[in-house]
């Protein structure tokens, strides 16, 4: 479809969220702009699949308020088709929360010895699947380096764990 179709349905369905690949997100923002579309009923957009700068996320904002947006949140996800979930932000920079701790445990490892690292270091991200059968990952590394924190949560005092840093990927993954 074309993006104009998805402007318009997005109006026609009164829209309260809009949730997908941040670059796409912020091109239907744009378009919504020059066709003066009504976004009025947008309070939030979900953005997930790759990076979003501060000055892509501000200019994101500005474009909700001119589109008269019933709020102007940005939300983050973080997440890998390996994961079978996600971490969201509860806030804006408020790091990414682990959605479901009995289901998955996450942990920050040396990336050469695999060494648990004590919350707050900067290691690889590895996950282990608790109650997942079929495909289970013990330990498996994503590529990502971060820090977690297991402290509450300064926005929503959430204790789950949650990854403060910005995901750098390592090696040659991008």
């Amino acid at each position: 479809r074309r993006l104009d179709d998805a402007v318009e349905m997005i109006q026609a369905n009164r829209a309260t969220v809009l949730y997908g690949v941040a670059g796409f997100v912020r091109r239907v923002l744009v378009r919504a702009e020059e066709l003066r579309a009504d976004f009025s009923r947008v309070g939030v957009a979900m953005l997930t699949g790759e990076a979003s700068s501060d000055a892509m996320r501000r200019d994101m904002q500005q474009r909700m308020t001119r589109l008269g947006c019933a709020d102007r949140r940005i939300i983050n996800r973080y997440g890998g088709t390996e994961l079978g979930s996600s971490l969201l932000e509860c806030s804006e920079g408020s790091g990414f929360h682990c959605l479901a701790p009995d289901q998955i445990y996450h942990e920050v490892v040396d990336a050469d010895s695999g060494d648990r690292l004590a919350d707050g270091r900067q290691g690889m991200l590895a996950f282990t699947t608790l109650i997942r059968r079929g495909t289970v990952f013990l330990r498996y590394k994503i590529g990502d380096i971060v820090a977690l924190d297991r402290k509450a949560c300064p926005f929503c005092g959430r204790t789950s764990p949650r990854i403060t840093s910005d995901p750098v990927r390592s090696g040659d993954i991008v």
